[in-house]
């Protein structure tokens, strides 16, 4: 109840009204835009818990930050945490915060949320953090090989390849990180200039992605000379040998196989026509018009060949 004393108050009193209106409109034409993307942008669960297969216990598990540039234009970086698992005879290398929000929609009501409600498609991530690294597996399916896992919207891609041979040049410089001793090296790998940090304290020549063949695990990684405006860094936050019963596990679910060369040129078809590769993969068919930086509920076809709507000019850490 509002309670005024004269005819001056009254007329604040109604102006606050107003203006309370205008922001509660302004939330619900943002909160239906909301759920309307939330409907387009469907998060998919990319590796279901019912379709694991164990490969073998896990040996050693490391876990990496990786700060990267998402955003080439507004040099927004952001951060996803990534883990590495080593076993007798296989490792893997993928995002822990793929696999968290995997769970969080398999399994809703574990982590506070309703089943019979939208889950926000960020839910289990902070304001700063973005999925990035698609799943690497080592020696699988087959000695020697890489195996590699990549999505767009709808359809699922893996290809193989010969474990590559990274040229390292060591350096004398040293530095510690999490309380190890580490080498510096250096390489060209994929077309980026990498400088990396290795423990030979800790005996395996693997380390984050798909860095390899130094004498000790890569604990830290960096991009230099970034003439195409990405940038990667890893960094090695966590070591621990896991209790029995814990296992790598890959996955039992239909994949486009295709090679590693036909993989390269549909992303480059993405950065060049990423509305087009959306379409043909299942993503969505309209966007919201915005006016004055404020959504509305207007929505228009989306085009092939521009670069409006959900794009962005981000880079990826395979340029050759």
């Amino acid at each position: 109840m509002y309670l005024c004393t004269n005819k001056t108050s009254a007329k604040h009193i109604k102006y606050q009204k107003h203006l309370h209106m205008k922001k509660l409109a302004l939330f619900l034409i943002i909160l239906m835009a909301t759920i309307k993307l939330s409907a387009q942008f469907e998060y998919l669960v990319r590796f279901p818990i019912d379709k694991k297969q164990v490969l073998e216990p896990i040996e050693l598990k490391i876990t990496y930050t990786l700060h990267y540039i998402f955003d080439t234009a507004k040099k927004e970086i952001v951060e996803d945490i990534q883990a590495l698992e080593i076993g007798k005879n296989h490792a893997k290398f993928y995002s822990v915060l793929r696999a968290k929000q995997d769970s969080i929609f398999t399994f809703p009501h574990l982590y506070g949320f309703s089943p019979t409600r939208s889950i926000p498609g960020t839910a289990g991530l902070k304001s700063n953090q973005r999925r990035l690294c698609d799943p690497v597996f080592w020696n699988y399916p087959e000695r020697g090989s890489l195996f590699t896992i990549n999505y767009f919207f709808n359809t699922e891609y893996a290809y193989s390849e010969t474990v590559p041979r990274i040229v390292w040049q060591i350096e004398e410089n040293m530095q510690t990180v999490l309380g190890y001793s580490a080498h510096k090296a250096t390489a060209r790998f994929r077309g980026r200039d990498w400088v990396v940090w290795f423990a030979p304290e800790l005996p395996t020549s693997l380390g984050p992605w798909k860095l390899s063949g130094l004498p000790g695990l890569i604990v830290k990684a960096e991009t230099i000379n970034n003439l195409d405006g990405g940038y990667f860094k890893y960094t090695m936050i966590g070591i621990e040998k896991p209790k029995p019963q814990q296992f790598i596990y890959t996955y039992d679910k239909p994949m486009k196989k295709i090679t590693r060369q036909e993989f390269r040129r549909l992303r480059k078809r993405q950065l060049e026509d990423p509305i087009s590769v959306s379409l043909e993969h299942g993503g969505p068919t309209t966007e919201f018009v915005w006016r004055d930086g404020k959504p509305t509920e207007e929505t228009r076809p989306v085009v092939p060949g521009t670069r409006r709507g959900f794009y962005r000019p981000m880079w990826w850490m395979e340029l050759e």
